[in-house]
């Protein structure tokens, strides 16, 4: 086995020194290099105590380190020897473990010993010339001692010029239409982690590799045969042999013309997305275990995967005959497997959009107005009607505020704005948002005043601005706490929502949710923020978490599953409103996850949202004076209602010509309202029917099983 094919061998297996150039290698005072020693040239059978590879070991390095010294150290610490006497040209290696350069029978023109090699390349100084401290000896470098006995044996040739490459490896693999003559070619990679290593014809000359650009003058630029590059559809990458401004082990006279090959890089990740997504199904499989009566939720979780499945993923499911003698064991012990236990979720789904479908547009309603248009099944008529009331509630906050103590007041109007298809920041002049930069204001309701200005922000595309207060509510568990002290489920769940996509509450939200993979579920609202959160960071916890522990919870919500779209707050209780609610958002989070784009539910940045202009109007009849009571907030004050009672009285005095006028503007307000409706439907908003990619055919279309979620995410949620 050639030594160089060692440090390619390393560099596939562990593929850890991803996309840096060798002058970041510069500035490591402290790593690692790997030293390999062979001997594939002299033979025991003619007299060596030794020969094969002897030695391939990763060395520790620190600003001490010199070449010498880490190769004493890997062979000493395995028990070998060596000899490294100095000479007038330093120390150089004359032994190793008995093989050295009097044990091979001197004859004419051999010149018989070790070649030490950096990286594929024969060095041009001595051992003892490579130090960590000068920036010559690096973090991941490659060390190798060959022994040769004629120095062209191993591809050591001083007197040749030739700067070819007798074969080319990718990832690991020989690339097998490579020629020497021959100076571009296609390569498709089934991922975007390359290591291509050029192996020379003559290794005086140093090899290089470079992303796009080829630059052999600029110093510290490259990558070395061993490192793994990362690349993306349509890079080129160079690799150059014997440019003229590198170092060399030349001493012939001929003229050096480097070598320069081109790859053209095409990704291609149908292969290693069908092999992820059959994994997955293979894992939920292996799951399986032992038969019981408990065995079909994971039975079912595995079989609904499979048919998920391309017929081409199918057939790389490897063990499809353990799952057929699963559902033939359970068929014997307790007689046909109903390959929806529980009644379908997604007939639950229509069923309770069309509970919820003809709710008042009214204050207090936000929730249902958020699942039905996020759903695409909230009628133009109704969103009309809700933001003219969110925008009438707009024009009584003071300073930005709508209430005083409570910023969820904002941001609850504000994601509403939002899912409507409205720019919350503009909603009849008011800013709904500039109140929760307040963090003063916001910090008066703790945790949750967090949560929700964190996820309004997010609704809209803008920075959240309070991660770092949320994490300080965390506890050693990965759960989250009102107090500091005790883990609750909800507002885990909730704080996992409001750290979508921060990346520094990454490893916070795989350990949240781990603890919620193993909490006590006893309402139906915590299974929903449950839903909420793990569909609003399907990405990362996907891949970070195991499916089973999921689908048994998701699976639990139609345990609190009335019937005629209804649901209850704890199992065996009656309707609940807010159970319901909750459960229409949760259900709709986790379809909105699984559509084109895979959006959270409490993401707008798909929809082109509009400002919202307001056109206030009193209207002095008995049908307006209805409308003014119905306007009003669930929560107004009785100095509120006292006002409004007198502002009635006031209009009903009014000529009639006042009338008329009101009235025209009136219906100039609601022909404004209904053209504004209609520009945010022609926006793309996601509120009107149908109109978000992500719902196209409506949300209660008949592919949604979210018995079968889980497995169904971690199948289709791999890279597409």
């Amino acid at each position: 086995m050639k030594i160089r094919r060692i440090a390619a061998g390393a560099a596939a297996l562990v593929l850890c020194l991803a996309s840096v150039p060798t002058a970041a290698f510069a500035a490591e005072e402290k790593g690692s290099v790997r030293v390999a020693i062979a001997n594939n040239t002299f033979s025991k059978e003619d007299g060596a105590a030794w020969d094969g590879v002897l030695l391939n070991a990763e060395v520790n390095i620190d600003e001490d380190s010199t070449m010498l010294s880490v190769i004493r150290e890997a062979l000493e610490s395995n028990g070998y020897t060596i000899s490294a006497p100095e000479s007038d040209w330093g120390a150089y290696i004359s032994d190793i473990n008995g093989v050295g350069e009097t044990t091979y029978a001197v004859k004419e023109n051999y010149y018989p010993g070790w070649n030490l090699e950096l990286n594929q390349w024969f060095t041009n100084q001595g051992v003892s010339a490579y130090t960590v401290k000068d920036g010559t000896l690096k973090d991941g470098d490659f060390i190798g001692l060959e022994y040769a006995i004629t120095g062209t044996d191993v591809r050591n040739d001083y007197l040749s010029n030739d700067t070819s490459v007798s074969e080319v490896y990718i990832n690991g693999q020989l690339f097998e239409d490579f020629s020497s003559d021959k100076f571009e070619y296609d390569i498709t990679l089934s991922d975007e982690s390359l290591n291509i290593d050029a192996v020379q014809n003559n290794c005086v000359f140093q090899t290089r590799t470079y992303l796009n650009t080829y630059s052999p003058e600029t110093e510290g630029l490259g990558f070395r045969p061993q490192d793994v590059i990362e690349v993306a559809d349509g890079d080129t990458v160079y690799v150059g042999v014997g440019n003229s401004s590198w170092p060399s082990s030349y001493w012939g006279s001929d003229e050096v013309t480097e070598s320069v090959y081109k790859f053209n890089i095409h990704l291609d990740t149908t292969e290693s997305d069908d092999l992820a997504a059959a994994q997955t199904v293979i894992d939920l499989i292996d799951s399986i275990g032992e038969i019981n009566r408990e065995s079909l939720i994971n039975i079912f979780a595995a079989q609904s995967a499979y048919l998920m499945l391309t017929e081409k993923q199918q057939q790389l499911v490897t063990n499809i005959d353990k799952l057929e003698d699963a559902i033939e064991k359970y068929r014997e012990l307790y007689g046909e497997i109903d390959p929806q236990p529980q009644e379908d979720l997604d007939d639950i789904y229509k069923a309770v959009i069309n509970r919820l479908s003809d709710s008042e547009a009214v204050l207090g309603n936000e929730w249902k107005a958020i699942g039905l248009a996020v759903s695409g099944e909230y009628s133009e008529s109704l969103r009309a009607e809700m933001i003219k009331k969110i925008a009438e509630y707009a024009q009584t906050a003071v300073d930005g505020k709508l209430d005083e103590r409570r910023c969820t007041e904002n941001a609850k109007e504000a994601i509403t704005a939002a899912a409507l298809g409205y720019d919350p920041t503009d909603i009849g002049g008011v800013d709904l948002l500039a109140a929760l930069a307040d963090k003063d204001y916001v910090s008066k309701q703790g945790i949750t005043g967090y949560i929700w200005a964190n996820i309004a922000y997010m609704a809209v595309g803008r920075e959240a601005p309070y991660t770092d207060e949320l994490l300080s509510f965390r506890l050693d568990n990965g759960a989250f706490s009102y107090d500091g002290e005790t883990a609750d489920v909800d507002i885990t769940a909730m704080v996992l929502t409001a750290l979508r996509g921060q990346k520094n509450a990454e490893q916070a939200v795989i350990e949240g949710y781990n603890w919620l993979l193993n909490a006590d579920y006893k309402s139906s609202e915590s299974i929903s923020q449950f839903i909420i959160a793990l569909s609003s960071n399907a990405e990362l916890l996907l891949d970070n978490v195991d499916g089973l522990s999921e689908i048994n919870i998701l699976m639990q919500i139609s345990d609190y599953y009335l019937g005629n779209g209804e649901f209850a707050h704890v199992q065996g209780g009656s309707f609940d409103g807010m159970a319901t609610e909750q459960a229409l958002l949760a259900l709709t989070a986790a379809k909105k996850a699984s559509g084109e784009g895979h959006y959270a539910l409490y993401d707008f940045t798909n929809t082109k949202l509009i400002p919202y202009e307001y056109i206030p109007y009193v209207i002095d009849d008995t049908s307006s004076e209805d409308d003014t009571s119905g306007d009003s907030s669930t929560e107004s004050s009785e100095n509120e209602s006292s006002a409004a009672s007198s502002e009635d009285d006031t209009s009903g005095d009014s000529s009639t010509e006042s009338s008329e006028n009101e009235s025209s503007a009136a219906s100039s307000e609601t022909s404004s309202q209904t053209s504004q409706a209609s520009s945010a439907a022609a926006a793309g908003t996601n509120s009107t029917k149908n109109a978000n990619p992500a719902t196209a055919g409506g949300l209660a279309g008949g592919l949604f099983v979210l018995t079968a979620a889980s497995a169904a995410i971690a199948v289709s949620r791999r890279k597409h």
